[in-house]
């Protein structure tokens, strides 16, 4: 199992566009053979700021995830506008 975690800086105002696309997002991952689990959270104290916490079966997983069509669509294609920074995460389960 591999687990990502990403985290987002909404650009001011740009909020509720972001948390649309989310929500799409976790749509259609959800639906993915290797997605185990794909949750998106925001900040309470912090209305810009999101996390997104993903489980995969293997890495093989991801990248499938990373070179599905919504993918580039969204998240290369359209979240640059959206979002202030993004920064990525990888895990692996402690055995």
């Amino acid at each position: 199992m591999i687990v990502l975690v990403v985290t987002y800086i909404a650009k001011e105002g740009q909020e509720a566009r972001l948390e649309e696309r989310l929500r799409e997002m976790t749509r259609l991952t959800r639906r993915e053979p290797g997605c185990i689990d794909y949750n998106a959270q925001r900040a309470v104290d912090n209305p810009r700021k999101y996390i997104l916490y993903e489980r995969y079966i293997n890495q093989d997983a991801l990248d499938a995830h990373a070179n599905a069509d919504y993918f580039k669509k969204y998240v290369l294609g359209e979240y640059p506008d959206l979002l202030e920074s993004r920064t990525r995460e990888l895990y692996k389960p402690v055995e």
